[in-house]
């Protein structure tokens, strides 16, 4: 891992800071995506 903080959200990594905006993105798009869906 390359920066701090590092956050990995479903398979993407994004490094140090970044804007909220970027975090919501990647969130909204991790939940929206196919697949088996989040853990419980």
């Amino acid at each position: 891992m390359a920066g701090v903080p590092t956050f990995l959200i479903n398979g993407r990594l994004l490094f140090g800071a970044q804007p909220l905006a970027v975090y919501r993105q990647a969130i909204n798009a991790a939940l929206t995506a196919p697949g088996p869906g989040p853990a419980r």
